[in-house]
């Protein structure tokens, strides 16, 4: 099999063989080398770790244990890409759902598509399916990275509105970015709207080649916990139908506008 120069880390728990092997199939398959990283299971920190961590956090953030396992997960690859001072990688969770498209991207950046992406920008390969946020978010007609047919297009509005983890690009100067706040304060792994206002990237891209199962309580654990926190929050006023059509209509006017932008 042909080596990538764009390596593949995975993120799994050991002892998930299920996904493990399924998402090592699909990747066999497509002809893509990868490395599995053993993930870090929040529940099996002890709590003196637990405590210290979230007396770390920002204010903004209050880490359940599955985030804290998940968030030390990304951390320790952004390490193995320091310590090998690789110069870019892709990092994918193992619920990730991959087709020939990531092979695709993979070939073009071993050629000199890389040349067109930026050390300084994250790229986000999908992962989108099943958040209401993800339509809020306005991305660029016109500023856009085309790698071997697959589309990045720059993100204009806003950060918060693209979350998770689980596929993503990043450059080695990207990864001490990462890393060095990390250091500074404890965050979690996709808080991408935070870390872009800590200045650890300049710019996102997303493209949509990777997918994400539909999350609920039964099949994820951070979303179990994340809910429970949520019932714990005041909710907020529900708006009548006609004021909901009134702000959708002004809502699409000013996404479009701002996907004018470059």
């Amino acid at each position: 099999m042909e080596k990538n120069k764009i390596p593949v880390f995975i993120i799994s728990l050991a002892k998930d063989t299920d996904r493990r092997k399924s998402i090592a199939d699909t990747l066999k398959k497509e002809s893509i080398d990868f490395e599995f990283i053993d993930a870090i299971l929040g529940s099996d920190l002890p709590k003196e770790e637990l405590d210290k961590i979230k007396n770390n956090s920002p204010k903004e953030f209050n880490p359940t244990i599955s985030e804290i396992g998940c968030s030390l997960s990304h951390q320790k690859v952004y390490s193995r890409i320091i310590n090998d001072n690789i110069e870019w990688s892709i990092i994918l969770e193992d619920d990730a759902i991959v087709d020939s498209s990531l092979k695709k991207f993979i070939d073009g950046l071993s050629g000199h598509d890389r040349e067109n992406i930026k050390k300084d920008a994250l790229y986000i390969l999908g992962g989108q399916e099943g958040l209401e946020q993800r339509r809020k978010a306005s991305l660029s007609f016109f500023n856009k990275k085309v790698i071997n047919g697959v589309i990045c297009r720059k993100l204009i509005y806003k950060p918060a509105y693209i979350t998770r983890a689980c596929c993503y690009l990043i450059s080695n100067e990207l990864a001490r970015n990462l890393h060095k706040e990390f250091n500074r304060n404890y965050y979690i792994a996709d808080k991408w709207d935070y870390l872009y206002k800590k200045g650890c990237f300049r710019e996102l891209y997303l493209a949509e080649i990777i997918r994400h199962p539909i999350v609920s309580v039964y099949n994820s654990n951070i979303e179990k916990e994340r809910q429970l926190n949520l019932k714990k929050e005041k909710r907020s006023r529900k708006k009548g139908v006609m004021e909901n059509n009134i702000n959708l209509f002004f809502f699409f006017i000013k996404k479009f506008l701002r996907s004018l932008r470059y």
